[in-house]
């Protein structure tokens, strides 16, 4: 079996203090976004490839790990309902 970790990391603002866990993994977005978790932003590279930022926190940090582990359980057309939510944001830079 093999597994393709999209690139996830952590933005520090040093000036404002902010600190956001930021991915371009849309279905991970989509899972969180189903959690409850915002989006903060997003923001388009040159390449048009879409970066999602959302709040960090401790709930974030044990969502993301049960995402990955393979735990973390949705209903499946909320699940469709969200990653449309996602895809929109993606498209429309907002």
């Amino acid at each position: 079996m093999v597994f393709s970790i999209k690139k996830t990391y952590m933005n520090n603002d040093e000036d404002s203090g902010h600190r956001s866990f930021v991915t371009r993994d849309w279905i991970l977005v989509s899972s969180l976004s189903l959690l409850g978790f915002c989006i903060e932003a997003t923001e388009k590279d040159q390449d048009g490839r879409v970066a999602f930022y959302i709040q960090r926190s401790e709930e974030l940090e044990a969502a993301i790990q049960s995402f990955w582990m393979r735990r973390m359980r949705v209903e499946p057309q909320e699940f469709s309902r969200h990653m449309k939510f996602v895809k929109a944001r993606m498209y429309d830079g907002n």
